[in-house]
């Protein structure tokens, strides 16, 4: 018997042949597949029986898949899914019984990067399993930090001396010019509505998040009406502001500054609204520094990198009732957390000078898996919804 906890358990309906004329003979058992059925991911199939405590799974013989070439299984009953679409699993039960399952395998999700190569950083696509890998940009200036609301990638590019904002287009690979001015526009956040944009700027001598109003349609001018977040008697005005991310609804906003009561970075949040006043979440800054967060796509929580015994770790903090978890642990630093549409994190692992992206799903904490991208180092991931 194979136990198989915290794994996604996706059961469907199994036949047992055998018998005379056709009939099928009765059997406690049915063919289940326990973890995410996505491609480029491993899972186990096993034998469930009904008279069972729900909790494992039984080993079977004879285990096939139709297409063959769509599964690799393993004598243990892994299988590693490496193609999309339908897979029918067809294997013997420990009675004796045939058991069939039909499953659907999913496409995994697309995310938008920046990834450094040869000492150039350009903007990329890929999928979870490191496969459909595109290079978006090719300018000899850096280009970093892409977010991304429905088929536009907004990012910051250095190809004109300072950082400015640029769009493109997913659909037709076109890249626009959004911004001109004297100082560097970085860490953009684009609005989920597209309606808006945040920023950092060093404009008034310090690093502080600026909103302004988002017009992709427009044929000059489509950022106007960039304006301080923050009101100017929030916190101090040496202290930094980095980080803007927004609410799925697009009405509010989080973010970092070290104008908590401890002066250590925290996180706040705040109407999506210039010259508003944010709100220190409750009990962030107190215990250590907070950064980088990332809303999630309920509404209800951020994720965030905080140091934790000289490394740094990927939490969650439920808004609501303020609980927290820790969902990475690893021997190198992990940051910059970004929610996919189907509740996983992808996150960056940082190894000397070098970084790679991973995702996890928060509720099976510290089992991460490596996004495969050759011969880059890998940063600021972004999902594609």
């Amino acid at each position: 018997m194979r136990i198989v906890r915290g794994a996604v358990v996706i059961l469907l309906a199994a036949v047992a042949c055998g018998g005379d004329k056709g009939v099928a003979p009765s059997s406690p058992y049915s063919l289940a597949v326990a973890g995410r059925t996505e491609r480029g991911l491993t899972a186990h199939v096993g034998a469930r029986s009904s008279t069972g405590d729900g909790s494992s799974v039984a080993a079977v013989s004879a285990l096939a898949a139709s297409p063959a070439d769509a599964v690799t299984i393993a004598a243990s009953g892994d299988v590693q899914f490496t193609k999309a679409g339908v897979v029918v699993f067809t294997a013997t039960a420990p009675d004796g019984t045939s058991l069939s399952l039909s499953v659907t395998v999913a496409t995994p999700p697309l995310i938008v990067f920046d990834g450094r190569a040869a000492g150039n950083r350009d903007i990329y696509r890929v999928a979870l399993d490191g496969t459909s890998l595109t290079r978006l940009t090719t300018n000899a200036g850096d280009d970093a930090r892409p977010t991304v609301a429905g088929d536009v990638v907004l990012y910051s590019s250095f190809r004109d001396g300072n950082a400015e904002l640029y769009s493109l287009s997913l659909a037709t690979g076109v890249e626009r010019r959004l911004t001109t001015s004297d100082e560097s526009e970085t860490q953009p956040s684009i609005a989920p509505d597209a309606k808006h944009v945040l920023y950092t700027t060093n404009a008034s001598g310090v690093s502080k998040i600026w909103i302004a109003s988002l017009n992709l349609a427009a044929a000059t001018t489509p950022v106007s009406g960039a304006a301080r977040l923050a009101v100017a008697t929030f916190g101090s005005p040496s202290a930094p502001e980095s980080s803007p991310t927004w609410a799925p609804a697009s009405d509010k906003i989080a973010f970092v500054s070290a104008s908590t009561n401890t002066g250590s970075s925290g996180l706040f949040t705040s109407a999506a609204t210039a010259g508003a006043t944010p709100v220190l979440v409750t009990g962030s800054g107190t215990q250590g520094v907070e950064v980088e967060p990332a809303w999630s796509p309920d509404g209800f929580r951020l994720a965030y990198a905080a140091v934790i015994g000289g490394a740094t770790e990927i939490f969650v903090r439920d808004l609501r009732t303020n609980a927290t978890a820790q969902i990475t642990r690893n021997t190198a630093s992990s940051g910059q957390p970004a929610w996919l549409s189907d509740g996983r994190i992808v996150f960056t692992t940082f190894s000397g000078n070098e970084s790679s992206l991973r995702w996890v799903d928060p509720a099976i904490p510290f089992e991460l898996h490596a996004i495969p991208v050759a011969a880059l180092s890998t940063e600021h991931s972004a999902a594609i919804r």
